[in-house]
């Protein structure tokens, strides 16, 4: 195992690697002594996958198989899309704020920015101990999304449920309440502010109490729950198509 860890080691350096050029026929080389030193058959066996001019994919086709081997889990910026950002004039802004009520992930919270920046919402109000883009983790999950996105934060949700009350808000809660509309049925008012709860309690009645209505996604298979930055997207999806319809 000590050599397939070495094994591992040179292909993150690969990695790195192949984002700027391809591999020279001396890299391919080391790489296919050290896939045939591993001691291990299935190592062994991805040496023809060896090639001339890898590209990126044929690259994780050998290496993802090594992760596994090793239960490695990647690093959130190994699935950042390699394709540039679109450099021209975003679309106008949506009237929708994201009320993220004390998420106890950072990782989700820079998930719904990236979501967020993606469907170009208005703003992202992070509450209670709901980690904000000054976060590490939040920034590395975000990948530079959260720049795009104005934020703020406020320690009490219902001061900032009511702040937007006061500027004209339609409040809304996700939430699977026994007063819950169909999200996907329903029509929404705009300008519209969405409270989403913490990953394992959801909302607080004292919340719910100051929302306008409660909405629910539609289930379909036997668990009744979705990752919250999940439920961002498709609620994010619907909101906007209803804006722009």
């Amino acid at each position: 195992m000590r050599k397939i860890k070495q094994l591992y080691l040179y292909l993150k350096q690969l990695e790195q690697v192949l984002r700027l050029r391809s591999l020279s026929d001396e890299e391919l080389s080391v790489l296919k002594q050290k896939l045939s030193d591993s001691e291990n058959e299935h190592v062994v066996a991805l040496t023809r996958m060896v090639q001339p001019n890898m590209n990126e994919r044929d690259f994780y086709n050998l290496m993802v198989p090594i992760e596994r081997l090793l239960d490695v889990t990647p690093e959130d910026e190994s699935f950042e899309v390699t394709h540039k950002d679109a450099t021209n004039k975003k679309a106008a802004t949506a009237p929708v704020v994201f009320i993220l009520d004390h998420l106890r992930s950072a990782y989700n919270v820079g998930s719904i920015f990236r979501t967020a920046e993606f469907f170009n919402l208005e703003k992202i109000i992070c509450t209670g101990y709901t980690a904000t883009p000054d976060s590490s983790k939040v920034k590395k999950t975000a990948m530079e999304s959260a720049e795009n996105v104005q934020w703020a934060y406020e320690k009490d949700t219902l001061k900032a449920i009511k702040n937007l009350k006061d500027q004209g808000y339609n409040i809304y809660a996700l939430e699977t309440s026994s007063n819950a509309s169909n999200l996907n049925t329903s029509r929404i008012e705009f300008p519209c502010a969405f409270v989403l709860g913490n990953e394992r309690f959801g909302l607080l009645k004292e919340v719910l109490c100051y929302t306008d209505r409660t909405f629910f996604i539609p289930q379909r298979g036997k668990k009744n729950s979705l990752n919250v930055s999940v439920c961002s997207g498709i609620v994010a999806n619907e909101v906007v198509q209803q804006w722009t319809s």
